[in-house]
């Protein structure tokens, strides 16, 4: 049995248990892996953003994602092969901005298509905690 201080060290391929030493940054592990795979983590949609496949095995909050570097849909160790190896011929700038677009797209379902909002980094706090205020309230109000 092996204790682990970051149990995101492990890499398991075919039965076999490699135990990795890890960077601080984990972006330096998607960066240096084929595909990322987890259960729902923020993991997959970074790894998206950084032009990799990301398998997802949980129910994950990407819905609606339409590119087949996206795998969460499969029942046996074939067919999750198979779409493994087709996302791993997906070209990477590809897939950066099919998972840019997908941001795009989600913001404006949120916002609306009249919004000015200019990236989370380049606004005001005040001026994004007015925008999610806004989007809130449309919520509600569509509820009601």
């Amino acid at each position: 049995m092996y204790f682990l201080k970051n149990p995101r060290s492990i890499l398991c391929f075919r039965g076999l248990i490699f135990l990795d030493k890890l960077s601080n940054n984990p972006y330096d592990l998607i960066n240096n892996s084929a595909a990322v795979a987890s259960i729902t983590g923020t993991v997959l949609l970074e790894s998206l953003l950084l032009g990799k496949p990301a398998i997802a095995f949980g129910n994950h909050p990407l819905k609606g994602f339409d590119n087949k570097a996206l795998i969460d849909n499969f029942t046996d160790e074939k067919e999750l092969m198979n779409k493994i190896k087709e996302a791993l011929d997906i070209n990477h700038k590809n897939i950066v901005e099919s998972a840019s677009e997908y941001l795009n797209n989600a913001y404006y379902k949120t916002f609306g298509e009249e919004s000015d909002y200019c990236g989370n980094s380049k606004m005001s706090l005040d001026k994004l905690r007015v925008f999610r205020n806004n989007a809130m309230k449309g919520v509600i109000k569509k509820l009601n």
